[in-house]
C-alpha cells in the first residue's frame, strides 16, 4: 500500500473513533457512566480512612473522577437538550451523602466552627478570648478541643458566619451535622445557579460544571468548609440584584461579606449595577442616583459586628489582621512576587512579604478598575474579579476554589478545570506535616500547578493572534 493511501486509511479510521466517542459522549449513557465511576472513586476516598499519611491514595481517586467530571462536563456544554438534569441532580446528591460519611482529615477548620458555636452556646463571645485562653478551660474536652487549629489565635470569621455556627450547635454539635448544614447551603446555591442558567438562556445541564466537580464535592461535603454559606449568599445577592431586586439584593451581600470578607469585592459591581449595566462614565459613578439600595450594605454590617461588639474592635480583628499578614500556602502569582523581593539567604523575610502584599493589592485594584471599565457584564465582572483575588493572594487553600467553580456553568474554561483537579496536589503537605510535624511544601507541586494553568490560559489568545 502506497503512503498516500495508508495516510487516507489512518484518516478514516481516525475519523470513525472520533465519532463514535463523541456518539457516545453526547448520548444518554455517557452520563450514567461517568457518574457511576466518579462515584466509586469518591466511595475508595470515603473508605480510605485518614488521608493524611496516604496523599497518594487521595491522588489515585481524585485524579480518575476529575476524568470522569472533565467528560460529562464536555457534555454538558455541547448539549443545550437540558434532559439530562434530573439524572445530574440525583448524582450530585449521591456524590454528597458519599462524603458526609467520611471524616473531615484533609481540613480541621470544621473543628473551628464547632468550637466558636460551643463558646457561643456556653454565654461567651468568640472574639473575645483565643481557645487556648484560661477563661475557656471548662469548655475544653477530648474530642473537640485537641483538633483546632492555631488554639493561640482568635477567631477569624464573621459574625454572620458566628452565628450559623452557633444555629448547627444549637440543634446538634457535631461534625456530621455541621457538614449537613452546609451542604444545604450548597443546594441552595445550586437552585440559584439553575435560576441564573434559565436567566441566561442557558442549558440546564451546565449546572454539572459546579455539581459534579470532585473539589467542590470533597471540600463542602468531606471536610465541612463554610465558604459554602458565603458564596451560596453572594451568589443570591447576583441573582437579585440581575433581577433589579436592588435593595434585597444589596442586603443579601451584606450578609456575605458577613460569612467571609471575600464578597467584599463585588461591592463596586453593586455600585456600578445600580448606576446602569453598562455605565462607565464618571459621572454616573459619582451621582446618588438609583444609589439608595447601597445603604442596606452598611446597615447589614454595622448591625452584624455589633452582636461581637463586647468583644472590642481590636480583638474582632486580630484573628484577620495574623491571617493577613502572616499566613502563605500554596500562592501562585503572590510566591513570585515574594521570590523577587526576599533578601538571598533569609528562609523567611517579614519585610518581603509584607511589601509583596501591597504590590498584589494594588495590582488586585488595577484589575478591579479595568474589569469595571471594560466588562459591562456583572456575573462576568465578578468571575474575573474572584479569579484575580485568588490568583494573587497569599494563602491559597483548595477550598478557596470554591469561589470560583460555581461561575464554570456560565464561563467554562479549560485552565480553571485543570486548577481545580491540579490543586489536590496542594495536599501533599499533609503527608510530611503527619509525619514529623514540618509544614514544607515542595516547589514542584506549586510549578505542576500553576505553570500548565498559565499555558491553558494563555493558549486562547495566543491562537486568535496567530490566524
Amino acid at each position: 500500500m502506497k503512503l498516500p493511501q495508508t495516510k487516507r486509511v489512518v484518516k478514516r479510521v481516525v475519523k470513525r473513533v472520533v465519532k463514535r466517542v463523541e456518539q457516545f459522549v453526547t448520548g444518554p449513557a455517557a452520563l450514567l457512566v461517568c457518574g457511576v465511576a466518579l462515584e466509586l472513586c469518591l466511595i475508595g476516598i470515603a473508605l480510605a480512612g485518614d488521608l493524611r499519611p496516604q496523599i497518594h491514595l487521595l491522588w489515585a481517586l481524585g485524579f480518575p473522577a476529575f476524568v470522569c467530571y472533565g467528560v460529562a462536563g464536555w457534555r454538558a456544554v455541547r448539549t443545550s437538550q437540558g434532559h439530562g438534569l434530573r439524572q445530574i441532580l440525583v448524582f450530585a446528591i449521591i456524590f454528597r451523602l458519599t462524603m458526609l460519611c467520611a471524616s473531615p482529615n484533609l481540613s480541621d477548620d470544621v473543628y473551628r466552627y464547632l468550637w466558636d458555636g460551643r463558646v457561643q452556646l456556653a454565654g461567651g463571645n468568640p472574639y473575645q478570648h483565643a481557645p487556648d485562653s484560661p477563661a475557656l478551660t471548662d469548655l475544653r474536652d477530648d474530642e473537640l478541643y485537641p483538633p483546632i487549629n492555631h488554639k493561640q489565635i482568635r477567631t477569624i470569621y464573621p459574625p454572620v458566619a458566628q452565628l450559623f455556627f452557633a444555629a448547627v450547635c444549637l440543634i446538634d454539635p457535631s461534625v456530621l451535622f455541621m457538614k449537613i448544614a452546609l451542604v444545604g447551603c450548597e443546594m441552595a446555591m445550586l437552585f440559584v445557579l439553575l435560576k441564573i442558567l434559565a436567566l441566561r438562556g442557558l442549558s440546564s445541564e451546565r449546572l454539572l460544571l459546579y455539581a459534579w466537580n470532585p473539589l467542590a464535592i470533597l471540600e463542602i461535603a468531606g471536610s465541612g468548609h463554610v465558604d459554602a454559606l458565603a458564596v451560596t449568599l453572594l451568589l443570591g445577592a447576583i441573582y437579585l440584584l440581575l433581577l433589579g431586586r436592588n435593595h434585597a439584593g444589596v442586603a443579601l451581600l451584606g450578609t456575605a461579606v458577613l460569612s467571609k470578607l471575600v464578597p467584599l469585592l463585588a461591592v463596586p459591581l453593586f455600585w456600578r449595577r445600580l448606576a446602569g449595566c453598562n455605565t462607565t462614565t464618571p459621572t454616573a459613578w459619582l451621582s446618588l442616583q438609583g444609589k439608595l439600595a447601597m445603604i442596606w450594605l452598611p446597615v447589614v454590617l454595622v448591625a452584624g459586628y455589633a452582636i461581637y461588639s463586647g468583644a472590642g474592635a481590636s480583638h474582632i480583628l486580630d484573628g484577620l489582621s495574623v491571617y493577613l499578614m502572616k499566613w502563605r500556602f500554596n500562592d501562585g502569582l503572590f510566591t513570585l512576587v515574594y521570590e523577587l523581593l526576599r533578601k538571598p539567604g533569609l528562609p523567611w523575610d517579614d519585610d518581603a512579604l509584607e511589601q509583596a502584599w501591597v504590590v498584589c493589592s494594588l495590582a488586585l485594584v488595577g484589575v478591579a478598575l479595568l474589569t469595571l471599565i471594560r466588562v459591562p457584564d456583572t456575573l462576568r465582572a465578578a468571575f474575573i474579579l474572584l479569579a484575580a483575588h485568588l490568583l494573587l493572594s497569599p494563602t491559597v487553600h483548595p477550598w478557596y476554589l470554591l469561589w470560583v467553580l460555581p461561575f464554570l456553568p456560565f464561563f467554562p474554561n479549560i485552565g480553571w478545570l485543570y486548577l481545580s483537579a491540579a490543586t489536590l496536589l496542594a495536599y501533599n503537605v499533609l503527608d510530611g506535616f503527619h509525619a514529623t510535624g514540618e509544614w514544607h511544601e515542595d516547589a514542584w507541586v506549586k510549578w505542576v500547578q500553576y505553570a500548565p494553568f498559565a499555558i491553558l490560559m494563555a493558549l486562547p489568545r495566543l491562537t486568535k493572534r496567530t490566524r
